[in-house]
């Protein structure tokens, strides 16, 4: 089993944390950074590739799925340029999924933010009453290609409430791996603050009940093609 981490980024003095601390597993893998990487970083300890997005009116969901379409691994990640996880996470990941799963499953460590474990955000709006769903987890490559990937009206949060809570009604379930942790470090939430006031009223539009009851109001709108302008992958380890 392979699996693949498809990270949006612009901040290159994340790029090493993340990727020593994939290089503590054994699972065979990849990482894709996406975005306005300038040739990317050599010498990473992990394989790794970089697509280059420049144009400034490619938002932070877009850099992710054009990501995502571009992993070539069994379970696809999405997650921030700048989580660090526990080491062995990504081989207890491929071993939960080499058993019999629902094609729609998911699986995730807890969320640390900032030193504080926010396991509970990992539910839509950090409602008790909703299924629990990956930041930073893997969920199977195929599904998130077959169900349209990342709805291209979100700019750059939100998507991952919607995607995976989605998966979830389509009758998945997230597998919480205790003991493991993605961990983030950011004070100053720069993308919510970017994001959120266009992708929150998104977000509700598209899911207007929560709770029981609760389904997709809209169908999922996909992106286009992405033709980047170059893709480099001699970032890390063979």
């Amino acid at each position: 089993m392979k699996l693949s981490l498809a990270v949006a980024t612009n901040r290159n003095m994340y790029w090493r944390r993340l990727c020593e601390s994939l290089a503590q597993n054994s699972v065979e893998m990849e990482v894709i950074f996406v975005g306005p990487v300038n040739g990317g970083m050599k010498d990473l300890p992990v394989p790794v590739r970089f697509i280059d997005v420049p144009e400034p009116d490619i938002g932070p969901a877009r850099c992710w799925e054009i990501g995502a379409r571009a992993a070539t691994g069994d379970l696809i990640a999405l997650p921030p340029d700048d989580v660090v996880y526990t080491p062995g996470f990504l081989d207890v990941v491929a071993d939960a999924a080499s058993m019999l799963h629902n094609p729609h499953d998911m699986f995730t460590a807890r969320y640390v933010h900032n030193g504080n474990d926010s396991t509970g955000a990992m539910r839509m709006h950090s409602a008790p009453e909703m299924p629990l769903v990956p930041i930073g987890g893997f969920a199977y490559t195929a599904t998130h290609h077959r169900i349209g990937g990342i709805d291209r009206r979100f700019t750059g949060v939100y998507w991952d409430s919607d995607l995976y809570t989605d998966l979830c009604m389509r009758g998945g379930c997230t597998t919480l791996l205790d003991g493991y942790t993605c961990s983030e470090v950011n004070p100053g939430h720069e993308l919510y603050g970017r994001c959120s006031g266009a992708d929150g009223p998104v977000l509700a539009a598209l899911w207007p009940l929560l709770g029981v009851g609760a389904q997709r109001a809209l169908p999922r709108e996909r992106w286009g093609e992405y033709v980047p302008t170059a893709d480099k992958g001699d970032g890390g380890a063979a």
